[in-house]
């Protein structure tokens, strides 16, 4: 068909989104989601530098 990978994400999306599995599809992969918000976060944490938030307090305050 020619299309490319991402339109073809966005097909199976949308038709496992309308599909009667929809929701035992999102209970299953509920862990999954959680894992890598904790990741994220943790990354997120991990690159905070502490010694600069003396230099933004005074901007984020105001």
């Amino acid at each position: 068909m020619g299309l490319s990978a991402e339109i073809g994400a966005f097909v199976a999306g949308v038709s496992l989104a309308i599909s009667p599995v929809a929701m035992f599809i999102a209970f299953s992969l509920k862990p999954l989601r959680d894992f890598f918000l904790i990741l994220f976060f943790f990354s997120l944490g991990a690159q905070f530098n502490v010694s600069l938030l003396s230099d933004i307090i005074a901007p984020a305050l105001l």
